[in-house]
């Protein structure tokens, strides 16, 4: 009889104990939570895990049951132990809104697992909470895995960097790094810049997974073009050339000073094409100098006198023989 007694207030107490555990928690329970359409399963039950490869956007799809009303009401999920989670969160959450009792909810939100996340076991968590009450927890069971074959380049470094001159040198480094779960061997990089017809390649012999590497300096001639902006392009090929990705960048381009001293010939000609046709010039006598035309007038003053005083003696000795 004792023993009755006692299992009816054991069985009083964990009723009024969850009677009150519901009242100080938020009135609304966690139903069905999809990942990507697929239904997931709380953890400890045994079962397995979800596959997501990091680099993607996943969404969550989660169904609430509201058991009476609440305002103010907010869902989130999210993943824990990303090493740069203060910086980049792996994490999503709904605006507040309002629940009446007996209405069934549906909140979709979405989760970008980036590329520097371990590849490891996580816990997806996901928290139904208001202003005052406590919250609603629930965790689900994540394995996030990598692509086999997955490059990304991770820097592209241009010299000069943005501003070039036309006739002489771009040079380029590209940088790629290994996400991907092998090894990737002979990747090929091209650097071109499509409206000048240039380009060239290299090849980064093998890039570790989760490793990077750097191919060496590329170098491109830049011929004496139309100053603007010019597009460069990265492609990169990898996984027997059967994966392929591409960046691009953007150049200002200047005439330099080797252009402006071939084309000043030109410019020249075409000055000279360009004038009025050259009219015929009359000849003229060369001018005599100021010294030799002194001479020449003093050489003929001497010739008039010789030929006064010749005169003279000749009409001297007229008179004298007529006397």
């Amino acid at each position: 009889m004792q023993a009755k007694w006692l299992f009816g207030i054991l069985a009083l107490f964990v009723v009024a104990l969850s009677a009150m555990t519901f009242a100080q928690s938020v009135p609304i329970s966690i139903g069905e939570v999809r990942v990507d359409d697929i239904s997931l399963v709380q953890s400890g039950f045994g079962f397995n895990r979800l596959d997501v490869e990091r680099g993607q956007q996943v969404e969550v799809r989660i169904t609430l049951d509201a058991f009476d009303n609440a305002k103010d009401v907010e869902v989130q999920a999210f993943l824990t132990g990303y090493e740069y989670n203060n910086v980049e969160p792996v994490s999503d959450r709904t605006p507040t809104f309002d629940v009446q009792n007996g209405v069934t909810y549906v909140k979709r939100l979405h989760l970008k697992i980036p590329d520097l996340v371990d590849t490891d076991d996580y816990k997806l968590r996901i928290i139904v909470s208001d202003r005052n009450n406590f919250e609603q927890i629930e965790n689900f069971d994540l394995k996030i895995d990598t692509k086999r074959h997955d490059l990304k380049i991770k820097d592209i470094i241009l010299y000069p960097d943005t501003a070039v001159k036309s006739g002489t040198a771009l040079l380029a480094r590209v940088r790629v790094e290994n996400y991907g779960q092998k090894d990737e061997e002979n990747v090929k990089v091209r650097v071109s810049v499509p409206d000048l017809g240039l380009s060239v390649v290299d090849y980064i012999n093998k890039v570790r997974a989760d490793k990077e590497e750097e191919t060496e300096e590329m170098y491109l001639k830049l011929p004496c073009a139309k100053p603007g902006v010019y597009g460069v392009k990265i492609d990169v090929s990898y996984n027997e050339e059967h994966s392929t990705l591409s960046q691009s960048r953007t150049v200002s381009m200047s005439e330099g000073d080797l252009c402006k001293a071939t084309a000043a010939p030109t410019a020249q000609t075409t000055q000279v094409v360009q004038v009025q046709p050259v009219q015929p010039t009359p000849v003229v006598a060369p001018q005599k100098s100021a010294l030799r035309a002194a001479l020449e007038i003093i050489l003929l003053i001497l010739v008039a006198l010789l030929v006064i005083i010749g005169l003279v003696i000749g009409f001297g000795r007229m008179n004298s023989d007529a006397q």
